[in-house]
């Protein structure tokens, strides 16, 4: 049997947990997560290996109707670009939200892609509620299949997983066995540490910050050495990150620092900085962009 592929692109509102089923498909934790909407900002591809079948799954910025700042502007061409180049588009629905949005089944629609639909956290729903569910979303005539699944429990995954194999169809591999994501350390090192700031600041500056590599040193020893820069938009938001006595700035750094180091599988020395950058969000070196696959 020769082997395969796919590029599968996780489609669907904010929050209804795309980053977490790419993390619970691969394995590993590649992709930012947290409770806040929009934690994903960048085009961001895993990579699972199925016998001779090789899954790359995109990660995409939850879409929305309009944009209002330029920030808004730049996740949402990272996200249509992502659809333009898959070959499967995996809609992932939360009931808990509007899944009717009109403007992204009329995308799903223009696509010209086969279009499947996962039904989120059904560990929330009683089992009638999620009859009820898969029952609307096929009266749209929009998806090829269904799949009810929970990425927090891992409910239905495997199911999901082996069915999406069925569009390995392309020959190849693109990526090496043991990759486990195309972007590069760097920048996953960064999204890391910006998703634990969402989890314990996003009441005080729910999206006015960034992170930004700075620095990377591999020692002799395997240990990694990284400097990452968190960059706000204004001196208030500088104090809040820093925390009293700094200590808001060591926990964030003490859990990124974990999450990092069990994605590369090595001890991680990581020094965090905060610098403030006005209106960043409408200046592009700090803006979501494209890397190159």
């Amino acid at each position: 049997m020769n082997k395969t592929h796919a590029r599968i692109a996780l489609i669907g509102l904010p929050n209804v947990g795309k980053s977490t089923l790419l993390n619970v498909l691969i394995g590993a934790t590649v992709a930012p997560v947290s409770s806040k909407a929009q934690t994903t900002r960048q085009h961001l591809a895993g990579i699972v290996q199925q016998g001779r079948q090789q899954l790359i799954l995109v990660d995409t910025p939850g879409l929305f109707s309009k944009a209002a700042s330029t920030l808004d502007k730049a996740m949402l061409a990272s996200a249509y670009s992502s659809l333009q180049a898959a070959d499967v588009l995996l809609h992932i629905v939360d009931r808990a939200q509007d899944d009717n949005a009109l403007f992204l089944h009329e995308a799903l629609q223009k696509s010209g892609k086969p279009v499947l639909v996962a039904l989120n956290k059904i560990d929330r729903l009683q089992p009638e509620q999620t009859l009820q569910g898969l029952a609307h979303l096929s009266a749209t005539g929009l998806y090829k299949d269904f799949f009810p699944i929970s990425a927090k429990t891992g409910l239905g995954i495997d199911n999901l997983r082996q069915q999406l194999g069925k569009y390995a169809v392309h020959p190849g591999w693109p990526y090496p066995e043991d990759q486990l994501c195309d972007a590069p350390s760097q920048l996953i090192a960064a999204e890391l540490t910006r998703a634990q700031l969402f989890t314990y600041l996003h009441q005080e500056i729910p999206y006015a910050l960034t992170v930004i590599p700075e620095k990377w040193e591999r020692f002799d020893n395997g240990d990694v050495r990284i400097n990452q820069q968190i960059i706000v938009d204004r001196e208030s938001a500088k104090a809040i990150v820093v925390g009293a006595k700094g200590q808001m700035l060591k926990r964030i750094g003490s859990l990124a620092r974990k999450q990092i180091s069990d994605f590369l599988g090595t001890p991680v020395h990581l020094f965090l900085h905060v610098k403030v950058v006005e209106n960043w969000q409408q200046r592009g070196e700090y803006l979501p962009h494209q890397h190159s696959d």
